[in-house]
């Protein structure tokens, strides 16, 4: 019997009604029509909702309306939501250990990340010690799939970047694109067509998923397929002592309904990215694996982002090291 069906099984036994709901506030910065918001966060609700009887009703306050994606933990220790969402790179300031889950080179797919992240949560280590120390206890977790180069031509070895202007945003990215030879360029996402288009980027390290929305597709014509060039995640979590004060029949729902949310997600997400690349390829782009040789090189220029990303952290007097190795032990590194 799985998690969830140990818990929606010991729910049943609750006789609470939705006349009696405890309704809390769900708030995130994402649209409704999100894919996070779509395949994790409505799901989510309905199976905590249906899981406990009705004793858990919700708020939802989508779009930034209250949260904004750097607030969650702020947010929670407020009391202004009971549930919030957070961008990984965008909460650095109160959790930037978590960091170390988007750094180049640590996985292969949305759902061994994720899988990894939650061991690290759910075993004593600093990742989850950082959690306690802000009071909050993480009910679901998202990062997407590595993120590939794309551009106009084949870039799948060190050498294919000396020289070339490579859009990315994010200091371990920048840094990435620096140490491999290439000159990192910052711009927003919304410009990356324009400038693959005249010239002014040779490529951009972007998620398939991202590549419509910004219609980079129409620019670009090759894409890799196997690189691991960082990754974007995030959380929602929930206040700790709010979550200590609930009866263990609801602390189990609500765990188990964001764990098979957080799987179910990165499934889709690795499932998309399969579906939008051989889109891709039906319509004449190039896709291209990156040969183990070829790999192996990019990987050894992943050192500077990795010591740039600990000494940042060591400076603030952070495990960085520490956290680093339990990520990556986590991985199967």
């Amino acid at each position: 019997m799985s998690f969830l069906e140990s818990a929606l099984l010991a729910a049943t036994a609750m006789t609470a009604t939705s006349a009696a709901a405890d309704t809390m506030i769900y708030a995130t910065d994402l649209p409704p029509t999100h894919f996070i918001s779509v395949h994790a966060v409505e799901p989510m609700m309905k199976c905590m909702t249906e899981g406990t009887n009705g004793a858990l009703d919700f708020n939802y306050m989508p779009s930034g309306q209250l949260v904004k994606r750097n607030e969650m933990v702020d947010a929670l220790n407020k009391g202004l939501a009971q549930f919030a969402y957070s961008s990984t790179a965008n909460e650095s300031a109160n959790l930037p250990l978590q960091g170390v889950t988007m750094l180049p080179g640590m996985s292969d797919s949305a759902l061994n990340a994720t899988k990894a992240w939650r061991h690290t949560l759910d075993t004593d280590t600093t990742l989850a010690k950082e959690l306690v120390e802000v009071n909050v206890h993480p009910v679901f977790l998202a990062l997407l799939a590595p993120y590939q180069i794309m551009g106009k031509e084949k870039l799948d070895t060190v050498a294919s970047w000396e020289g070339k202007k490579i859009r990315a945003t994010g200091s371990a990215l920048s840094v990435l694109v620096d140490a491999i030879g290439a000159t990192a360029v910052q711009m927003s996402a919304n410009d990356i067509y324009v400038a693959l288009e005249r010239g002014t980027v040779d490529g951009t390290i972007l998620s398939f998923a991202s590549v419509k929305p910004y219609s980079v597709h129409e620019a670009a014509t090759h894409y890799s397929r196997n690189l691991s060039l960082g990754t974007a995640g995030g959380m929602i979590g929930m206040n700790l002592e709010h979550y200590n004060s609930l009866p263990q029949e609801t602390r189990d729902v609500i765990d188990a309904c964001g764990r098979e949310a957080e799987i179910a997600l990165a499934q889709w997400i690795d499932d998309n990215e399969g579906k939008i690349r051989d889109e891709f390829a039906a319509n004449g782009a190039v896709i291209y694996d990156v040969s183990d040789e070829a790999l192996a090189e990019f990987n050894a220029k992943l050192e500077p982002v990795e010591a740039d990303f600990t000494n940042r952290l060591n400076e603030r007097g952070l495990p960085a090291e520490q956290a680093l190795a339990e990520f990556k032990a986590a991985l199967g590194k």
